[in-house]
């Protein structure tokens, strides 16, 4: 089971990503990271599975969506 520290440090890691570069690879991810987020926006959501409360992630999960658009988070 993920903890809401796990889920949260992964989307804020993909969110400070996408900040420092949008058009380029950052440093440290993999090689085809553009086209991980290209599939992403073709398939129009990321399904997070958790028990933490959705009132709580709100923001973070809005600054994801503005970050990525195309892609809802579910």
């Amino acid at each position: 089971m993920y903890s809401f520290g796990r889920i949260a440090t992964v989307i804020g890691s993909l969110l400070i990503g996408i900040a420092l570069a949008q058009a380029q690879v950052p440093a440290g991810y993999p090689a085809d990271y553009k086209s991980i987020v290209d599939g992403a926006k073709k398939e129009g959501k990321v399904v997070v599975y958790s028990t933490t409360d959705a009132k709580l992630v709100t923001p973070l999960l809005k600054d994801f969506e503005a970050a990525f658009p195309g892609i809802k988070v579910e």
